[in-house]
């Protein structure tokens, strides 16, 4: 039976041409769903085959009938702004883009309101934040700057319902089809068993929801109840936001006690090319670029074997930025697969903390 229900979810996943839940693409006599599509099913704007091999594959997980699907998928608004804004028109002239900057983005999210307002926040969730803490090992000015970056401490959450613009993103989107339908899956088990309504819930263009910003898969995993109400609510409460940034970044690895990033004051003669990474984490050691490099004392009584490595910052028209980051640096970094973005919400930390 197990045998059969996995090769029915293979069926589905090949019939909606994607990898779903980690099964391979499927033999060529497997691409289609197995009966005819239902002609009244969905919004009209979503192909009916791909949408029964959804429908059947709900059915398969979570028990989900295609009527109780097929009433909310009837209500349906194609997003195309989310649409446009996830598959932008490539090559824009450089006026209208500008490159990438350290500075620019620093005075975007520490402006006077962003730190002041941070603080505040800071003095008035004193407890949850050090509970948080002492749970996960996080600083509470790191939460609070993942907050205040992402969402403006829960004032811009986001517009999008997040309904149509999952089923968007999935059904007619560009890029990364396989995801946004995993992130839709979830979005109705949560909506199912009452999570959440999924007429009114309201998120980025991504399909990011409430004060962290968590995907519906994230807020499944990593979500946590923590003002201890009986329910996960990252849209109306502060404390299981707060909470859930916390289980999120330690569950990506955060360290406690580690320090996070230093910028680093190179000579002329130093060249900092061997411990240089692109990618989300740490590849070397901290042992070895400090006989090779001038690092700030504080990081010099840390392990000799500590995981660390040196990423360049962007800035236009200067001389280079380089910091010295840990692991911690790349915990962040799976919030948001940015350096600019770990930079600014590390740096708003430093500055409310």
């Amino acid at each position: 039976m197990k045998y059969n229900t996995q090769r029915r979810e293979l069926v589905c996943a090949a019939a909606l041409g994607l990898g779903l839940g980690g099964f391979a693409a499927a033999p060529g006599s497997l691409l289609a769903s197995t009966k005819a599509p239902a002609n009244d099913w969905g919004p009209g704007w979503i192909d009916p085959e791909r949408l029964e091999a959804f429908f059947d594959l709900m059915r398969l997980r979570h028990g989900m009938e295609a009527d109780w699907l097929n009433a909310r998928f009837k209500l349906l608004e194609q997003q195309d702004r989310a649409l446009a804004l996830m598959n932008p028109p490539p090559d824009k002239p450089p006026a209208d883009r500008p490159p990438p900057s350290l500075s620019r983005r620093l005075a975007l999210n520490l402006d006077e309101r962003t730190v002041r307002e941070g603080r505040q926040l800071l003095a008035k969730q004193v407890l949850f934040l050090e509970r948080a803490e002492d749970l996960y090992g996080v600083p509470p000015e790191v939460v609070v700057g993942i907050l205040g970056v992402e969402t403006r401490y829960g004032r811009i959450t986001g517009s999008f319902r997040v309904l149509d613009t999952l089923a968007s993103l999935g059904f007619q989107g560009e890029r990364r089809r396989d995801f946004f339908l995993k992130e839709l899956e979830a979005l109705l088990v949560m909506g199912r068993r009452g999570d959440i309504d999924l007429f009114k819930s309201e998120g980025s263009f991504a399909g990011a929801l409430g004060i962290p910003q968590f995907m519906p898969s994230s807020w499944q995993a990593l979500g946590v109840d923590f003002d201890q109400d009986g329910r996960i609510d990252l849209i109306n409460s502060m404390a299981d936001a707060m909470g859930s940034v916390a289980n999120f970044l330690k569950s990506h690895g955060w360290k406690r006690g580690l320090p996070s990033f230093t910028p680093l004051k190179l000579r002329s003669r130093d060249n900092p090319a061997d411990f240089l990474v692109t990618r989300l984490s740490a590849e070397h050691r901290l042992g070895d670029i400090e006989r090779a490099l001038p690092i700030p004392k504080g990081w010099r009584s840390l392990s000799q074997d500590l995981p660390a490595s040196i990423i360049r910052l962007p800035e236009p028209n200067s001389a280079p930025v380089y910091w010295l980051v840990s692991e911690n640096f790349f915990a962040v970094t799976h919030y948001n697969r940015s350096y600019l973005y770990a930079a600014s919400v590390l740096s708003l930390a430093n500055a409310i903390r």
